[in-house]
């Protein structure tokens, strides 16, 4: 190489350090996240010939100099920068951290796999985000238990969305209990993830992993999730996985029982703490209250919505109210299926019926709650009989003996 060659080489070494300080400096300032973004990715621009000065940048007295320089430093790939992004773990900074643990799962070196691990005890959920994608990046061995645990008890949304987003692309048999108590959450991108990843791990289970979701999730997880698939017709498509959610009457201690045997007893006070609120429904709370407290009142209430605007919502609400108002009532929610559970045998769902009727007026201040009254009309019919869910229930809404509120669409 020329002299003149040799000088041009350095001038551009020192332009583009020049350069990269200037933005350095910018961020500094930067006004808004998509301004700091910007001058980050110019900063990316500039190519592997910064990596020594943004190695520099790991210790600036800056956060946001710190955050820009670990990111550009994982972007690039800088194996040198490893040791130095592991002490960013402990930034105090919470998006400097988040970016190391971006850094660290894009180079790849899958020595930092146990203080990436550590980083999912971290206060932020940000930063316990970035861990997992981390920690799946680096090709962790033993990632599956750590996202059950992720998904069945962090507090943050996103967390758990993370972690169930993983285990549908890399989840087995073993983690649908922790899939099925998704199905719970309010959120619809969250129930379809875990739909999805029941389309695919299903037809992979074994007699050992049904019985493993008996022994993993609570009767009311169980009896809820059976609600979930009532409602969105899955127990058709779940047919065995239905069959090991239903509750035996060996193991339900039937006895010992009140109306909670026939399904979710939201009035109790162990159920109100999970019941949602409907702010700014008071009229149809009020209209509820009023009708099943009206000792005259002889008809039952049907409530008639689309999908999603709060249907629920509203009973939950009347719910919570009726028993702040008077502890004596008693709302029992149940559906078709789990009615039906139990009853192998003809008339066997017809004797069930009766006994939980019984049981209502026995107690009077009961409301019943049906989550899918539109499959009355056929549950229970066979090849030998017509008679329906639809058909027992009719005299006794006739007369006005029971307080019966259903939903649908």
């Amino acid at each position: 190489m020329t002299d003149d060659a040799t000088d041009s080489a350095v001038e551009d070494d020192h332009d583009q350090a020049t350069r990269a300080r200037d933005i350095l400096t910018a961020i500094e300032e930067a006004e808004d996240a998509d301004a700091y973004r910007n001058l980050r990715d110019q900063l990316y621009g500039l190519g592997s010939d910064i990596t020594p000065l943004l190695r520099e940048e790991l210790e600036s007295w800056h956060y946001r100099r710190r955050m820009a320089a670990a990111t550009n430093l994982g972007r690039l790939r800088d194996s040198e920068s490893v040791p130095q992004l592991v002490e960013l773990l402990d930034d105090p900074q919470a998006d400097v951290r988040e970016m190391a643990l971006f850094a660290l799962g894009i180079v790849g070196d899958q020595s930092v796999i146990e203080p990436v691990r550590q980083a999912l005890d971290d206060y932020d959920a940000d930063v316990r985000y970035r861990a997992l994608i981390a920690l799946h990046d680096l090709g962790y061995p033993k990632l599956e238990p750590v996202l059950i645990e992720c998904l069945e008890e962090d507090d943050a949304y996103g967390v758990r969305e993370q972690a169930l987003s993983l285990l549908q692309e890399k989840g087995s048999p073993r983690s649908v209990p922790a899939i099925l108590q998704s199905l719970l959450e309010s959120d619809k991108d969250m129930q379809r993830m875990a739909e999805e990843a029941l389309d695919r791990l299903t037809p992979e289970m074994e007699e050992s992993d049904y019985q493993q979701i008996r022994d993993d999730l609570t009767q009311r997880e169980r009896r809820l999730v059976l609600n979930y698939f009532e409602s969105r017709n899955l127990h058709k498509v779940y047919r065995t996985l239905a069959k090991y959610l239903r509750i035996p009457s060996s193991e339900s201690d039937d006895e010992e029982r009140g109306l909670d045997k026939y399904g979710r007893l939201l009035s109790t006070e162990e159920e109100r703490e999970f019941l949602e609120h409907a702010y700014g429904r008071e009229e149809k709370v009020q209209l509820l209250l009023d009708h099943c407290t009206d000792p005259d009142t002889e008809r039952s209430i049907l409530l008639v919505g689309d999908a999603g605007v709060g249907k629920t919502a509203i009973i939950h609400e009347f719910t919570r109210r009726l028993v702040e108002e008077d502890d004596e009532w008693e709302v029992l929610e149940t559906n078709t299926s789990e009615l039906i559970s139990g009853t192998r045998y003809l008339g066997d769902w017809e004797t069930k019926l009766k006994e939980m009727t019984e049981a209502i007026l026995e107690r009077e201040k009961v409301v019943l709650y049906l989550t899918n009254p539109n499959d009355l009309l056929g549950a229970g019919a066979h090849s030998k009989s017509d008679e329906n869910f639809a058909d027992f229930f009719k005299p006794y809404l006739h007369r006005g003996q029971l307080k019966v509120v259903a939903v649908c669409t």
